[in-house]
């Protein structure tokens, strides 16, 4: 930036402000903040701050970043590997980026890299949208891990994480060895993972030559060990507690057919049916009333009429 020189008078006299001070000190800087000498009667001209080079200070980078573009959204492309042949016959193999792939362009972009995919799964979200995350399964070969060296893929650019492994059996603890807490939680004395004595693993002096002593069941192996009899122990018992009850004839239920669902016809003219078997069951009851009410009337009768005639009671 250019800075335009100031010419500054000040008065030096203790005289009143009107009086005109004829010994005046002038001087031409650049800079209007610059401190003004009064020392002596002459023009001082100071450079400017983008011409002083200071050796302490680090010479500044020249960046000659290249303007990058806009991205493009694009809707509706009916067949995404020949599009992006297209772009890739215009633009050179590496001059775009894209946020789109394909099960198929997956499987042969890894295959051409030396990979055997098993299987490859899209990822979706609750309202089973697909997510640009991918879960592949690869053939067990010697360059599986060099699959996490790469950072581009179909002119995408990629992160390949390992997969996350599920944790096996009960927490342990760093500290005492035991199961079932974490060593932030823990007041117990310190066990060694390696010779099971009350130290500290770092403060362990064992030889590794020397046989391993478990700090939960003292046989010869690390406290750390899946094949230890105390983790099998804790192991199965956590199995048993969170495995569901099931009630004993869920499998002879299970066994049987399922009732096929009935459409709203068919419950329709089923209850129909129900309702004539209820009526005809009625009518049924009623004529057998009948007819034992219908005998006993009838005796009943003719056993009145006998006692009015022997005047026994009177009509």
């Amino acid at each position: 930036m250019s800075h335009t020189p100031i010419t500054t008078k000040r008065n030096l006299s203790n005289s009143s402000p009107s009086q005109i001070d004829k010994n005046t000190k002038v001087f031409v800087t650049p800079n209007r903040y610059a401190v003004l000498n009064t020392d002596e009667d002459k023009v001082l001209t100071t450079p400017s701050a983008s011409t002083t080079k200071d050796p302490d200070r680090p010479p500044q980078k020249v960046h000659n970043a290249k303007p990058v573009a806009p991205p493009i959204h694009i809707k509706n492309i009916s067949n995404f590997s020949a599009f992006n042949t297209i772009l890739k016959n215009i633009t050179g193999p590496n001059g775009y980026t894209c946020n789109s792939t394909l099960h198929t362009d997956i499987t042969s972009a890894l295959n051409e890299l030396g990979h055997s995919v098993k299987s490859i799964y899209n990822a979706k979200n609750r309202n089973n949208c697909p997510l640009p995350v991918f879960f592949v399964d690869i053939r067990q070969q010697d360059n599986n891990n060099d699959i996490h060296d790469i950072t581009s893929l179909l002119n995408t650019i990629v992160k390949i994480e390992k997969p996350i492994k599920k944790r096996r059996g009960p927490s342990q603890c760093h500290n005492c060895q035991d199961y079932g807490h974490t060593k932030n939680y823990c007041s117990h004395k310190a066990r060694c993972v390696k010779c099971g004595e009350n130290h500290q693993i770092i403060e362990c002096t064992k030889d590794r030559n020397s046989p391993a002593k478990c700090a939960l069941c003292a046989k010869d192996h690390t406290a750390n060990f899946k094949g230890c009899p105390a983790f099998q122990s804790i192991f199965k018992k956590s199995a048993q507690k969170f495995q569901p009850v099931k009630d004993p004839d869920y499998y002879s239920q299970q066994s049987q057919p399922k009732a096929k669902t009935k459409s709203y016809a068919e419950a329709t003219n089923n209850q129909n049916k129900i309702t004539e078997q209820i009526s005809n069951t009625f009518s049924k009851l009623i004529s057998n009333l009948s007819s034992l009410i219908n005998p006993l009337i009838s005796l009943l009768t003719s056993v009145l009429n006998t006692l009015i005639a022997k005047d026994i009671i009177s009509p």
